[in-house]
């Protein structure tokens, strides 16, 4: 039997991939989620990405491994046509921009809007300010890459349409997350004094 010391660090590293894999399901699910629901509608450009929520929750949540998961999702995505077509140096050029922006966004705006490592604290006007941060660090070196390798020309309103979305998109998406988290924060307390009456 290995030691007790072996069995956690392997326990670590399965958690890491499973994090990993966890998050480039949910990008490809997003993915091809977002392609259905705009795909007849076209509320926006092809170039509009309605994930950007799930980039920043993901990075913020779990750390590197979610570097991983989106650097696979978008490079998947890429290859199965759910976003622009691009040459194979590209897609893996524009996976790699996904996977770090949010850890790019952190660090420039992390010691400026005095924001902690657990979030705890955080002030509406500190998630506005860090979602435009991470919203700035994607869409453009985004827009530049696909003008260099798209053809996009990237005109003063469609850039400023993209910010649009992707802030609000991760406003929602962050919104929503800790809502759930406090129902389910609810659910244990209501549990464990359910619990303790017993």
């Amino acid at each position: 039997m290995p030691p007790p010391l072996l069995i956690r660090l392997r326990g670590r590293h399965a958690a890491r991939i499973a994090s990993a894999a966890l998050v480039c399901v949910l990008w490809l699910g997003a993915g091809a989620l977002q392609r259905m629901v705009c795909g007849p509608w076209k509320p926006t450009s092809p170039y509009t990405d309605l994930r950007a929520g799930l980039r920043l929750f993901a990075a913020l949540g779990l750390g590197w491994p979610a570097a991983i998961g989106l650097w696979g999702g978008s490079l998947l995505c890429g290859l199965a046509g759910l976003g622009p077509r691009l040459s194979a140096g590209a897609a893996v050029l524009r996976a790699l921009l996904s996977a770090l922006s949010p850890f790019a966004a952190w660090r420039a705006s992390a010691t400026p809007l005095r924001l902690r490592a657990d979030l705890r604290g955080l002030r509406l006007w500190q998630l506005l300010a860090l979602t435009l941060v991470s919203a700035l660090f994607w869409d453009l070196p985004d827009s530049v890459l696909l003008q260099h390798f798209d053809g996009l020309r990237m005109v003063p309103s469609l850039l400023a349409q993209r910010l649009l979305v992707n802030v609000t998109a991760s406003l929602v998406l962050l919104y929503l997350a800790s809502f759930a988290g406090r129902l389910y924060l609810r659910r244990l307390a209501r549990r464990a004094a359910r619990d303790d009456a017993a």
